[in-house]
């Protein structure tokens, strides 16, 4: 298995929070194939273009994020943390939850 391909496999699940009646919140798994983690690379790179930030460092500068963390969002390589997609989410002017709704379009 060459590295990008560990680096999909490592990303290709991710979880989404549930909060319950009783204030606890359950971890509900959600896996997410390659195309959706793509997908979302290409919004990210089409939007950061409409603000015009032509460079991941632009972006990464924005949003406090590491050009090679950008990198592997906009190539599909990883998912990232929610941390990060929140930074990413504020830094393109996206509402709260753009990120996870991208990868909803195709959710099972």
């Amino acid at each position: 298995m060459t590295r990008s391909a560990r680096s999909r496999a490592r990303g290709a699940s991710a979880r989404n929070d549930k909060e319950l009646d009783n204030g606890a919140v359950q971890q509900i798994p959600v896996a997410f194939t390659t195309a959706d983690l793509v997908r979302l690379g290409h919004c990210v790179i089409v939007r950061r273009c409409e603000l015009g930030m032509l460079t991941r460092g632009a972006l990464a500068e924005k949003s406090g994020v590491s050009s090679r963390v950008l990198g592997d969002l906009e190539r599909g390589y990883r998912k990232v943390t929610d941390t990060i997609l929140v930074r990413v989410e504020q830094a393109l002017a996206w509402v709260p939850g753009t990120a996870q709704a991208v990868w909803r379009v195709t959710s099972r």
